[in-house]
């Protein structure tokens, strides 16, 4: 449990952009290569544990939700009257955003803890 626990913010951040690809798809036919390749970079994370490249995926996404936090709040403030819809942007858009912006500040503090790089070789066998 510990050691899923560790991989958490990449397992988040991998849930989120399966469901950004997924629903691109189902709405509009066509294939989000941005989502595709946020996965797959989570993914090389997961393996490598690249301390410098987990701090600055870090900080992009962590950016990347305190806009889109902005914009949810912009989205809001467009309604005339609060509605159920407007309340519903602010749940559903805070409900993602600030565990997204909680999971990405773990990534940068799990990146400054760690004291070095794997090997790149470690998926590899010697004899």
């Amino acid at each position: 449990m510990k050691k899923i626990l560790r991989y958490a913010p990449e397992l988040y951040f991998i849930g989120l952009g399966i469901f950004w690809a997924v629903e691109n798809y189902a709405a509009s036919g066509h294939k989000n290569y941005f989502a595709i390749l946020v996965v797959w970079l989570m993914f090389i994370q997961i393996i490598y544990q690249n301390r410098i490249m987990g701090f600055i995926y870090g900080n992009i996404i962590g950016l990347s939700s305190l806009y889109m936090m902005g914009s949810t709040v912009c989205e809001f403030n467009s309604f005339k009257s609060v509605e159920v819809d407007a309340v519903l942007i602010l749940v559903f858009g805070f409900g993602i955003f600030i565990p997204a912006l909680a999971m990405s500040a773990g990534m940068i503090y799990k990146s400054l803890k760690s004291k070095e790089d794997y090997k790149e070789n470690v998926l590899t066998i010697t004899y």
